[in-house]
């Protein structure tokens, strides 16, 4: 195990960032502004370390039940992509349990929703139940990310 954490190691960069260089730097320069967006940034990712890769996983249970569920009624309004046919003929993908597999499962599956949307737009404009389901879909994932993004 990494000691300190990831977070730790973030915000002490940071820290001396602010501390160290900071008032090295004239008042209203770019690199001043520079830097104090680079600070801003490790601090972020410092306070939501720990919360990524569970709402990654999180959300693709979300898109994985979500793709499931549409499946039945979906071949009846559009052509399922291949990818998208071959996913749904497997069992259960699961979320990983490390950061780099729960990444990429959750790239496969955002990379089937891509391929869903376009089946979807070809077969022209409409709010079909599918649809509703999507928007949904991306809405609450939307609100997992703004949750992640909010400093507590």
């Amino acid at each position: 195990m990494i000691r300190p954490k990831p977070p730790a190691l973030l915000e002490g960069v940071a820290a001396s960032f602010e501390v160290d260089v900071l008032p090295w730097l004239a008042r209203g320069s770019v690199a001043r502004r520079q830097l104090k967006a680079g600070i801003a940034l490790l601090r972020r990712v410092a306070a939501t370390w720990e919360s990524f890769a569970p709402t990654l996983a999180a959300d693709s249970r979300d898109i994985e039940a979500t793709l499931r569920r549409i499946a039945p009624e979906l071949e009846t309004v559009a052509e399922i992509p291949p990818a998208l046919a071959n996913f749904l003929a497997e069992g259960e993908l699961g979320d990983g349990t490390d950061g780099d597999t729960v990444e990429a499962t959750n790239e496969r599956l955002q990379q089937l929703l891509v391929e869903l949307q376009r089946a979807l737009a070809e077969r022209g404009p409409g709010l079909s139940p599918i649809e509703r389901e999507l928007q949904a879909l991306y809405r609450r994932m939307t609100e997992r990310e703004l949750a992640l993004a909010r400093p507590e």
